[in-house]
């Protein structure tokens, strides 16, 4: 009895330990995605590329900007801050990946988010930070439809402009806001002194009127 179980143990732990190699993998369409979104970068960034050298079949786990849960089975976070981008064209293909807690694409050179990316990515239910700052968006504050979830929002340092009206109704786990540094104009809006866990709210630098006090009591 002893020696079979000697000859079969090992074939035991090699198959656990393969199972576990694939249990651990990236779902099929976080990789598809990830791999699509190498090649926008590619074609963006040109010889700034900072994924040269990367083999786009490794596991997107490994590469630059990108973390993944202790066992590899999923993407939670995406920090393509000064990656050289200009494109927003791989938005949408990031908000396929539904297990994403955090996007940060500061310190690029954006100039516009495509309406697919605000409307699927608003789906994701544990997407806790969201990060455009640093970037040349222009045009308007986009609403935020879904989103329910979302704890910090970073827009500062771009080319925004307008009315902060009712962009931002919704979300109601904000903790922390920053639309600094923009060219917003008007009033600031008394509904974000509703967001009870709201933190932080920066607004300088822009041509808001002066609401201090009808959005303190939503600030601690």
């Amino acid at each position: 009895m002893q020696a079979t179980m000697f000859v079969y143990l090992p074939s035991f732990l090699y198959l656990s330990f393969f199972s576990h190699l694939v249990l651990s993998q990236l779902p099929p369409n976080q990789i598809n995605a990830m791999t699509k979104v190498y090649d926008l970068l590619q074609n963006d960034t040109g010889s700034s590329f900072v994924w040269n050298g990367t083999d786009k079949t490794s596991t997107p786990c490994s590469w630059k900007g990108v973390s993944c849960n202790s066992d590899n089975s999923s993407l939670t976070k995406v920090t393509f801050s000064l990656f050289s981008i200009s494109s927003s064209e791989f938005l949408p293909f990031i908000c396929q990946i539904d297990t994403l807690e955090s996007l940060d694409v500061s310190q690029n050179f954006l100039s516009s988010i495509p309406n697919e990316f605000i409307t699927v990515c608003g789906g994701i239910s544990g997407l806790k930070l969201l990060n455009f700052s640093g970037n040349k968006l222009e045009g308007f504050l986009p609403t935020f439809t879904g989103f329910g979830k979302l704890e910090s929002l970073d827009f500062s340092f771009n080319d925004l402009k307008g009315k902060v009206d009712l962009q931002l109704d919704g979300l109601n786990s904000l903790k922390s806001l920053n639309l600094s540094s923009n060219m917003f104009n008007g009033s600031v809006p008394t509904s974000l002194g509703k967001f009870n866990l709201l933190e932080e709210l920066h607004l300088s630098a822009n041509s808001f009127e002066d609401c201090r006090g009808s959005i303190s009591a939503g600030i601690r």
